[in-house]
């Protein structure tokens, strides 16, 4: 499991590395508009919306090593050609590419989860792994940014996704860690295909949460530098994010609980508390207690935000291989569709230099949302509960 955890550090930091440096290249060195930067918020998410279904048959086809050796490649090859890039157009197409091979590697290794005896751990280490990368990135990159430059941090990402290449193909991914249970299981006969009941299931949710914090992350540097909050308020609470990230992920890690069924009062509640956290952001902002609340608003968010993720992860972690791999494609790319979707619908509706009204009409529905799918849910599971007790 290390090894394959040690190749998902490299592709993280990677993929967080030069995405920083994309948007700071975008808008430093071409000097991009607005809409130049929603056009690059657009080819990022579009991929992962639309190839979802392919990326499970790629999944279901090929073995993971190769899928992981195309991905990394393509990324590598889409990363280094941004650094002979003179203008928006060809950075979208680079852009669009990258977001595609980048793409394939999550349904690739929720695929491979089922070798792993403990899914539960296997999630929390996997989102401790991306936690770690978003928080190491961004110091990274900005100094290199600022020492070599944002073309040069392209090439030093591209070199880095080659240089874990031998690593991927050396790797027996699991194989020593499957469980002899598994081993003389019979084969499975559970359906992959994504229906009715995993769309209320997972897809409310997932809208729901991705949706708003999408739009809500765009807006809020807009928002903070309205109000005139800080930097230095901004990067506290920033940091104290991200230590709370790494707690929630090592507690979940330490805790290793293996999920039965799917985690409806987890998710419930990580809904709730991702709306509370904005809500309380929007209130905060304006207010004269902003640099308490806007610290503590930041760690609830990435404490409800992380507990969300890590109990999708482990309910897509326990299916079979095919099942999981169709999940894994269903939740990344009906998460990117909702952020994309919101993130546009929040650009063009604003109808004021303050975000704030948009702010409570969009906590308001994802409150509504959140409420009813958990009423709808519980009783569904009140009533199979009732039903296994006759």
């Amino acid at each position: 499991m290390y090894k394959l955890l040690a190749i998902m550090a490299v592709a993280a930091v990677t993929a967080s590395l030069d995405l920083i440096s994309i948007f700071t290249f975008a808008g430093y060195v071409l000097q991009a508009d607005a809409k130049g930067v929603a056009f690059i918020a657009v080819a990022m998410f579009l991929p992962l919306s639309i190839l979802g279904k392919y990326y499970a048959r790629l999944v279901a086809r090929y073995s993971a090593r190769d899928l992981m050796l195309f991905s990394l490649v393509v990324r590598a090859l889409a990363t280094g050609m941004m650094f002979w890039v003179n203008d928006l157009a060809m950075l979208l197409v680079l852009v669009t590419l990258r977001s595609a091979a980048i793409g394939l590697f999550y349904p690739t290794i929720a695929a491979l989860a089922e070798r792993y005896r403990e899914h539960g751990k296997f999630a929390a280490w996997t989102n401790l792994t991306n936690s770690g990368a978003r928080i190491a990135a961004p110091l990274v990159g900005g100094v290199l940014g600022v020492v070599i430059g944002e073309k040069f941090v392209f090439v030093v990402s591209a070199v880095a996704c080659i240089l874990v290449l031998p690593l991927v193909v050396m790797g027996r991914f699991g194989g020593v860690e499957r469980s002899s249970q598994a081993a003389n299981a019979k084969p499975e006969t559970t359906s992959a295909r994504v229906g009715l009941k995993t769309w209320l299931l997972m897809g409310v949710p997932i809208v729901g949460v991705s949706g708003l914090s999408v739009m809500m992350s765009n807006l809020m540097p807009y928002t903070l530098n309205l109000f005139e909050v800080p930097k230095i308020l901004l990067s506290v609470a920033l940091s104290l994010s991200a230590a709370t990230g790494l707690l929630v992920n090592l507690a979940f890690v330490r805790w290793g609980k293996k999920p039965s069924g799917f985690p409806s009062g987890m998710i419930a509640l990580s809904w709730f508390g991702v709306v509370v956290g904005f809500l309380g952001l929007a209130l905060a902002v304006p207010s004269p207690f902003s640099i308490y609340m806007i610290p503590l608003m930041f760690m609830l968010l990435t404490l409800s935000k992380t507990s969300f993720t890590v109990s999708i992860m482990g309910y897509v972690f326990q299916q079979p291989k095919e099942r999981a791999a169709r999940l894994a494609a269903f939740d990344q790319s009906l998460g990117s569709m909702a952020g994309m979707l919101t993130t546009l619908l929040g650009a063009f509706s604003l109808t004021s230099a303050s975000p704030i009204p948009m702010m409570y009409v969009a906590v308001t529905i994802g409150a509504g949302a959140c409420l009813v799918w958990w009423l709808t849910v519980g009783l569904a599971e009140r009533r199979t509960a009732i039903a296994g007790r006759v």
